[in-house]
């Protein structure tokens, strides 16, 4: 329990720094690309909250993040991109089967 909390924390760090290695690597130690903050969000919705880059996204859904997933406040991570300007991440998201809505 205490190495799942640990590493979820770890990736919560993680996303916001934009080190796709980094990012790649908790994942692989076995924090959950679903992980929520106290806001409900995902490390997808975070990148695309920060703008990151669509690399750190790649990573983030090869490991199976969810493109539908939403905040407490019912946001997507194509929102959060789309609302920021971040054209490429929004392509990505698009790519990966997000849905306008």
């Amino acid at each position: 329990v205490v190495v799942g909390y640990l590493n979820d924390l770890l990736i919560s760090r993680a996303v916001p720094s934009g080190d796709a290695g980094l990012v790649q690597r908790v994942l692989a130690d076995g924090a959950s690309v679903e992980h929520r903050d106290s806001n409900g969000n995902t490390p997808l919705l975070i990148a695309a909250q920060k703008g990151a880059a669509v690399e750190l996204a790649e990573v983030l859904l090869a490991h199976g993040a969810s493109v539908e997933a939403h905040n407490d406040s019912g946001r997507t991570a194509l929102v959060e991109a789309a609302e920021g300007g971040h054209t490429a991440l929004v392509r990505c998201l698009l790519a990966a089967g997000a849905k306008v809505s």
